[in-house]
């Protein structure tokens, strides 16, 4: 999805492109891939039952090169050390309040 002067660019300089192959393989691993924990809770959500096991939500697969990997986890557990304990807070707490859903 890069405009062609600047993959090329990036290429000339020796710095990995995905090509649409690899983009591919990553958006079939994303919608099989299975998951034991969230991401994150969100608003009323309960933690989930040991043994859990389903599909892949709220998680960006990063692609670069022939590589390509899940992120979201790891910024979510990083979210106090850029965000202050106390936002962090205060922001589940706003979450709680205004999810309107069905729980």
């Amino acid at each position: 999805m890069l405009p062609p002067q600047t993959s090329s660019a990036l290429v000339n300089l020796g710095l990995p492109v995905s090509t649409g192959r690899h983009v591919g393989l990553a958006l079939v691993y994303s919608a099989t891939a299975t998951q034991h924990t969230r991401v994150e809770n969100y608003g009323k959500d309960k933690p989930l039952e040991q043994g859990y096991e389903g599909k892949w939500n709220g998680r960006v697969i990063h692609t670069i090169g022939n590589q390509y990997f899940e992120v979201e986890e790891e910024l979510a557990k990083s979210r106090e050390t850029w965000w202050g304990k106390d936002n962090l807070e205060l922001a589940m707490q706003q979450r709680i309040i205004t999810d309107v859903r069905e729980i």
